[in-house]
């Protein structure tokens, strides 16, 4: 096993500046949506107590959907008998589980991205300079609590169940194992091949179909899959 050691800074960083870019192009609106979710998310830690009363919520939500499915019924005395046959058997969702949160904060990630991309009008292509910037900045700042949630998950210093002995200590550093790493690798055996392969058909397929020829002019065209904006009336 080798030990690698990364420094939590540039990790940092590297983060905070990805979703500053993101933000750039995604205007001030749509990454203030963004924020607003990961706001929800920085009580639920602050909370771990409101946080375990959610996924205890959750978990009885799906017992009994499980219950109607294995039942295949409404009635009560049916629903009743199965609930007592199964148990405890139904698998939980473990509120003291890091990984549990991390994926919440995927999920919320994407759903607020694909609300922001509904909540704006099909007409609007995209911010101006004034709203890229704000965008920027909110994106830095999305990409601090993001990290900082991360850590907070990993560290597990504020999750349900921690004590607060835990809570109160000083964190500076954490040891991450990683394991079962797959082989090959990306430059090892077939794959580099198979990706160099796949990777030039498509780059040359973005070239076809972004340009067409028309006496003897090369004028630029929308790709697939790509809205075009509405031309003015002449």
């Amino acid at each position: 096993m080798r030990e690698i050691t990364v420094d939590y800074a540039v990790l940092m960083w590297m983060v905070i500046i990805l979703f500053g870019l993101v933000g750039f192009f995604r205007g001030w609106w749509k990454e203030g949506l963004t924020a607003g979710f990961l706001t929800l998310l920085i009580v639920l830690l602050k909370f771990p107590g409101l946080a375990e009363l959610i996924i205890n919520t959750i978990n009885k939500f799906l017992k009994l959907l499980y219950i109607v499915i294995i039942a295949r019924s409404l009635d009560i005395k049916k629903l009743a008998e199965k609930a007592g046959e199964i148990g405890d058997k139904v698998p939980k969702i473990d509120a003291t589980d890091y990984r549990v949160y991390i994926i919440g904060l995927i999920g919320v990630l994407a759903l607020s991205y694909i609300m922001g991309k509904i909540g704006v009008n099909k007409k609007v292509i995209g911010p101006n300079f004034l709203g890229a910037i704000l965008g920027a900045i909110c994106g830095l700042l999305n990409g601090f609590i993001v990290i900082s949630l991360v850590r907070e998950y990993t560290v597990r210093r504020y999750l349900p169940g921690a004590t607060a002995e835990a809570a109160a200590e000083a964190v500076t550093s954490i040891k991450l194992t990683v394991e079962d790493l797959p082989t090959p690798s990306v430059v090892e055996g077939w794959v580099p091949w198979l990706i160099v392969i796949i990777g030039t058909l498509l780059f040359f397929a973005v070239l076809a179909t972004r340009v067409s020829v028309e006496r003897a002019r090369i004028k630029s065209v929308a790709p697939p899959l790509y809205r075009k904006a509405e031309e003015p009336p002449a």
